[in-house]
Parts: C-alpha cells; sequence; structure tokens
C-alpha cells in the first residue's frame, strides 16, 4: 500500500489523532515509521503533517476514521504527490486529472476535494521529544487495586527516605505476602547551578488498598503506575497517548517516570539495579558503638575458668585413756543357738 498522509491545520489535533491512533497500532518512528514534520503552504497557514506507513487497506480505513475523527484529512499517493483518500462520500476514492508542476522547493503536494496545496516541509518534529514534553491529564480518581496489577512505583526525596523506608519496612513485614525493593538515585554533576535533588526510588509489590491514600496524600512521596516494566505515569494522572503502544520511543535501558507539572519526565538512566528494603533500613545498635576496630571497650570476652584444687588437711591423734576400747567375741557357726546366746561383749 501506498503511504498515507494525514494533514491537521494545528498540532493539537494532531495529538488528538496519534491518541486514536495509538490506542489501536503501535506507533513505532523512524524511516518505514511514524513521522511528523511541520510544513507551510506558500503565503499561508503552518500545518501539521504525520506521514504513516501501513502494511494493509484495511488499517488505512481505520486511519482514515481516527483523522476524521481528530479534525484531520488523510491522504495517500507516493512520491511527492498525494491524493485524498476513501471516505463513506467516496467509497473507492479519489482521483485527479493533471498533476500540479513541483518546484524545487515544494516537498509535498495535496490533492483535496476543495483544493489542491503545495507544502514546504520546515521542521521535523522528533516523536521521542514530543511524547516526553507532553503535559498530562489529572484523572477523575485514583484507579483501583487489581488483583495481579497492583505493583507500583514510589519515589522519595532522599531526606525522607530512612523514615519512609524504616516504615515501608516494619509495615511489610507484618505481610509475608508484601515485596518491597528500593534504590538511590542520584543525578549526575554537570552543573553546579541547576541540579536536580537526589531521590529514592521504591518498587512496591501487592500494596495493600489502605496505603495508596497515604503514599499519595503525603507531601515528598510521588507514586507511579507502571504502564511498561520500565515506564510509568504519576497516580491520578494520564498520558495523552498510550504509552504502551509507544515502546520504540522509550529505550528498555533507561526508566521513564511522567510525572505532572512542574517537575515534568524523570529519565533514569541507566535503569537502577532495586535491592530488598529489608536490606536498606538502618540495623539497630547501641548508642555510642565503636566501628573503628578497636572494640575492646564495646565487647566483652569471656573464657571458662580452671576448677580449682579442694585441698583438706588430715592429722591423726592419740585416742585418751579413759576411753576403754570394747572386744567381741565371735560365734563360731557351729555352736548351738544356747551358746549364741550366751556370747556377750566382756571388758578387756
Amino acid at each position: 500500500m501506498s503511504s498515507p498522509i494525514v494533514r491537521f491545520t494545528s498540532l493539537d489535533r494532531m495529538i488528538a489523532f496519534l491518541r486514536l491512533w495509538s490506542g489501536e497500532q503501535a506507533l513505532e518512528p523512524g524511516e518505514s515509521g511514524l513521522r511528523l514534520v511541520q510544513a507551510r503552504v506558500a503565503g499561508g497557514p503552518r500545518d501539521a503533517l504525520a506521514i504513516l506507513s501501513l502494511p494493509s487497506a484495511t488499517m488505512g480505513d481505520a486511519m482514515a476514521r481516527a483523522a476524521r475523527t481528530a479534525g484531520g484529512q488523510c491522504f495517500v499517493g507516493a512520491g511527492k504527490h498525494f491524493v485524498q483518500y476513501r471516505d463513506p462520500r467516496a467509497p473507492l476514492g479519489y482521483d485527479v486529472t493533471r498533476l500540479e508542476a513541483v518546484s524545487d522547493g515544494v516537498s509535498l503536494v495535496l490533492y483535496g476535494l476543495d483544493q489542491t496545496r503545495s507544502y514546504t516541509i520546515e521542521a521535523e518534529i522528533p516523536f521521542d521529544k514530543l511524547l516526553l514534553n507532553l503535559e498530562l491529564q489529572r484523572e477523575p480518581r485514583i484507579p483501583a487495586v487489581e488483583p495481579g496489577h497492583d505493583s507500583f512505583l514510589l519515589t522519595v526525596r532522599r531526606g525522607l527516605g530512612p523514615v519512609v523506608l524504616e516504615y515501608l519496612n516494619r509495615t511489610f513485614a507484618k505481610h509475608p505476602g508484601l515485596r518491597a525493593s528500593a534504590a538511590l538515585c542520584e543525578p549526575p554533576g554537570d552543573s553546579a547551578f541547576k541540579r536536580e535533588p537526589a531521590f529514592w526510588l521504591v518498587r512496591l509489590s501487592d500494596v495493600p488498598p489502605r496505603l495508596l491514600g497515604l503514599l499519595t496524600r503525603t507531601p515528598g512521596l510521588m507514586l507511579f503506575a507502571p504502564i511498561l516494566d520500565h515506564v510509568a505515569v504519576a497516580v491520578g494522572h494520564r498520558h495523552p497517548l498510550h504509552l504502551g503502544a509507544c515502546r520504540h520511543a522509550l529505550p528498555e535501558d533507561r526508566m521513564f517516570l511522567f510525572a505532572p507539572p512542574p517537575r515534568g519526565v524523570i529519565v533514569i538512566d541507566p535503569t537502577p539495579a532495586l535491592a530488598p528494603l529489608a536490606d536498606l533500613v538502618r540495623i539497630g545498635g547501641r548508642a555510642g558503638a565503636r566501628l573503628d576496630g578497636n572494640t575492646a571497650a564495646d565487647i566483652a570476652v569471656m573464657r571458662p575458668a580452671a576448677p580449682e584444687p579442694l585441698v583438706i588437711p588430715l592429722r591423726i591423734e592419740a585416742a585418751p585413756a579413759q576411753v576403754a576400747a570394747d572386744r567381741v567375741t565371735p560365734c563360731p557357726p557351729r555352736r548351738s543357738s544356747r551358746d549364741q546366746r550366751s556370747a556377750r561383749a566382756q571388758p578387756r
């Protein structure tokens, strides 16, 4: 199929078309994909043109419907000549009887039903820059937590990091199924006059619904809902385009956090390695503990003692003279029982 071109009288209408089209088709910038330009008719206003590449006529019909919904016109052709795309008034399409003469300064000629326009391209609109500079739109309420889709990203100011991380660690420790990891993100020191503040990035999984309100209303914290593994949008807002269809303009080796103004987009390059939250919280210990290697005054070393020998002095003395010893006469075993009864102890 020939390459289609969609013409808009303003950039806002082209953004509305990109939102509609990104809901049906992935947007792939490049030579074979999407190209956005600003072009002007000699002596006329500047228009916004979107040049696309479609593999089938079925997609062309869907693109033409999205263009008409956003207030644009769709053209199809090749080279520098493009004729208006078919619509309900002309199901078989349109044709021209005579081609316009193209001068060296003319980039494109669009043959419309009402007018023929010869455009000169003045500027390219980089799709990735347009994507990052679009302002977020506010959502009416915080989205509900759904099973399997309850993972969030949280940014915390560096000064609040220790307190927030410790609180989250205590909260998540009570629920074994909850998981959390974090990393400290610091900006490069390119300029001493304009330096972005450092912050903690926390990934929360299986977040209890009761925590969403606390994390979104606390100053210094900003909660993000992931769109892709490396792309997230601030909770309570949405991007004008469907970011899931724009993954080719968002490299996977970086992380993109779309925040509302005046913060704007936060790009973390490269993607941070998150550590378990339990490994980052402050470890408790005694105040004033010394960690310089000299621990003799802080740590008591004990060892078992050998048993002492028990010594008791013994002494033999003569018995007193007035104490007489008794003598016992044993009875032979063959004596009669009468003789045994007559046996008695006799004094010496």
